[in-house]
Formats: structure tokens, C-alpha cells, sequence
């Protein structure tokens, strides 16, 4: 595929992605615009269709990198303050993304909606403060994109340092139950489908202090 060889060079980069490494430096998101930029002069002859394929691969891809991170569990337990961090790091992403994407698009008379509309919704969701509100604003995260895995539902729901897991997976099933399953757009399906979220061993172990240390403290403020 003509698309591999950005992709090859970009993995760095992608295993980066919602890191400690990746919120403090900014060279990561700078270094997937200028590899996207210098590709360009090559995709720039080929023919319109052609073109607009491989650049909704590309953008398809480095947003299914930000969702696959996630569902890998890199952000586990975290308190409202860095949860407000990242989704600003993540905010920030989008635009340079969209500045980047959109002109090119744009001079290939190409028009649909942004794929990386759907990590600012994820980065609003993060941002969320009120426990109170989770339920409502996960059945509205489910309405707009009911693609949306089961899965990563939970996952995204498990990043909250309030919550224990079991009451995460609860939140999800009753949420999945209540909107039901109405899937409309191939390649948000496509998306969400390639957001595995396969995690290695060091980051299984990693995460079992924090979440033990969640389920005590949760415990106490629902006594």
C-alpha cells in the first residue's frame, strides 16, 4: 500500500501517544505534520481519487493511534487535574491536525467530516468533572457515535480516578442497553474497530496499584 511507508515512519511517534513523554513534548505532534507535509509532495501527482483515499487513510489511521492508546490503558485512575492535562494535550493535537488536513482537502474539492471531530468529543468526555452527569454524558457520546465499541466505552468511561471498574462496566452495559446498537457509518465502525487496545504485560502490572488504591478510596467517599 502506498500509504505503509508513512505508517513506518510515523510508529515512533504513535507509540508515543498519550504518554507522560507525549504531553510534555510538543516535537511529537509537530514531527506526524511534517512527515504528512514532506508525503505530500509525493501523493500530490497522483490522480484526485487516488489521493483523497490515501489521505483519509492516513487520517483514519493517526486517529485510530489516539483511540487505540487509549483503550491500551495508558491512562489509568487519574485525577480531575491531568485528566483536564490531557485532553488539552489532545485538543491541541486536533488543531494541529486539522490545520494540516483541512487545506489539503480542501484543494482536492473533498468534503466530510473531520475523523478527528471524534477525539475532541473524547477529550470533552475525559474533561468531565461531575460523577453525577457520567451516565447522561455517556449516552450522549453513544448517540452521536454509536460505532462506538462496548469496550472502549468502558475503557474511556475506566480513565476516572472516582470510579471502581466494576461501576465503569456498569455504567457502559446500561448505557449500550438503553441507547442500543445503531451502527450508520462504515468508517467510524472501521475506527473504532482498529482501537484494540492490545496492552503489554509491564502496563497490566503498572496498573494494579492505582486501581486498587481507586477501589479504597472510592469505597471510603461512598460510605
Amino acid at each position: 500500500m502506498l500509504c505503509d511507508e508513512i505508517f513506518s515512519d510515523l510508529h515512533n511517534c504513535f507509540d508515543q501517544l498519550l504518554s507522560k513523554q507525549w504531553m510534555k513534548d510538543p516535537n511529537i505532534i509537530e514531527t506526524i505534520c511534517e512527515t504528512i507535509k514532506d508525503y505530500e509532495d509525493d501523493y500530490k501527482h497522483l490522480r484526485r481519487d487516488v489521493h483523497v483515499e490515501i489521505l483519509r487513510c492516513i487520517e483514519l489511521k493517526i486517529v485510530a493511534e489516539y483511540l487505540d492508546a487509549i483503550a491500551s490503558r495508558k491512562l489509568t485512575c487519574t485525577e480531575y487535574r491531568k485528566r483536564c492535562a490531557i485532553a488539552k494535550c489532545l485538543q491541541n493535537d486536533v488543531e494541529a491536525l486539522n490545520i494540516i488536513f483541512n487545506p489539503l482537502f480542501a484543494q482536492l474539492n473533498y468534503k466530510a467530516e473531520n475523523l478527528t471531530n471524534v477525539l475532541n468529543s473524547v477529550a470533552e468526555f475525559i474533561m468531565l468533572r461531575d460523577k453525577g452527569m457520567l451516565l447522561l454524558e455517556i449516552a450522549s457520546l453513544l448517540r452521536k457515535y454509536p460505532e462506538m465499541t462496548q469496550e472502549f466505552l468502558f475503557t474511556l468511561t475506566d480513565i476516572r480516578d472516582d470510579v471502581t471498574s466494576s461501576e465503569s462496566r456498569a455504567l457502559t452495559e446500561d448505557c449500550m442497553k438503553m441507547i442500543g446498537k445503531k451502527e450508520n457509518d462504515p468508517v467510524l465502525i472501521q475506527l473504532f474497530q482498529m482501537a484494540k487496545g492490545e496492552r503489554k504485560t509491564s502496563q497490566v502490572i503498572k496498573d494494579v496499584v492505582p486501581r486498587l488504591r481507586r477501589r479504597v478510596r472510592v469505597s471510603i467517599a461512598n460510605q
